[in-house]
Order: C-alpha cells, then structure tokens, then sequence
C-alpha cells in the first residue's frame, strides 16, 4: 500500500474565498449591493467554520475507503488538517500533486457555493457543480492504478 498525506490550512482557504467572492461582488455592476452582499468578511467566520466543517465532512465521507487517518492542528483561523489517504501500491504517484491542488479548490468552491446559497443565490449552484466535479475527480485519481508492465528479460 502507498499512502497519500494532503494537507489542508483554514487561513489559506479563507484568503481564497475571500478573494473570490470580493471579485464577484465587484464584477456585478448592475446591483450597487452586490459587493457588500457578496464577499466575506472576518464577521463571516462563524458561517465560514460550518461551512468548512461541513466541507471536511464531505470529503472524509466519499473517500473514507482510502482514508485512514485525519489530524487537526492549531485553533480558530490557524487550524490545518492532515488527511493521509492509503493507496493501491499500483497508484499512480504522479497524481499526488493534482489531488492536493484539487482538495484545496475543492474546499474553497463548496465553501463559496454554500456561501452564495445566501448571498448570490444566482451563482450557487455553479460553484456546487463546480465542487461534486472535483470530489469527483479525486476519488478516480484515489482509484487510478499504474497499467502492470510485463517484465522483460534479456
């Protein structure tokens, strides 16, 4: 068995959903309330920490056949989560990189989409579409296996 360790920090993914969202505050010009409506704020944090606990969730529950150990360190706005994942050793260790950018672009667009059920209603389901995709991504790159080579003699 191969095993996989990704980890995940809270402060990087709320920097991203904040930018994100203040962009597409910002971008909608036809609604002068979209911007203060839109992006989040340090005030959002209780809303954000459901919304990221939920978003864990989801994760461990599609690959809890994989995994086999979550550890969370620091508090608050430090926390970090270390999911180490236990791989067929015929996994393609190639895609270790792609699945760790995918658990962070994962837990950035559920988190806008569950955001956005609130305050952009409109764009919603896009980012969750966008979301399920990426999960769906990483449990076939979790599956993926290296084809077997047959051995060569000379």
């Amino acid at each position: 068995m191969q095993t996989l360790t990704l980890e995940i920090s809270k402060k990087k993914i709320y920097q991203e959903v904040e930018r994100t969202t203040s962009y597409i505050g910002a971008k909608i010009v036809d609604d002068v309330e979209a911007y203060q409506r839109i992006r989040t704020i340090d005030e959002d944090a209780v809303l954000l920490d459901r919304f990221w606990k939920e978003t864990k969730a989801e994760f461990c529950n599609l690959l809890k056949e994989y995994l086999f150990s979550v550890e969370q360190t620091g508090e608050g706005a430090e926390e970090q989560i270390e999911f180490k994942l236990r791989l067929s050793e015929s996994w393609d260790s190639v895609l270790g990189d792609t699945m760790q950018q995918d658990l962070f672009s994962f837990f950035v667009l559920n988190i806008i989409a569950k955001w956005f059920t609130l305050s952009n209603k409109a764009e919603a389901e896009g980012y969750k579409e966008a979301a399920c995709g990426i999960l769906t991504e990483m449990h076939i790159n979790a599956i993926h296996k290296n084809k077997p080579m047959r051995p060569t003699y000379r």
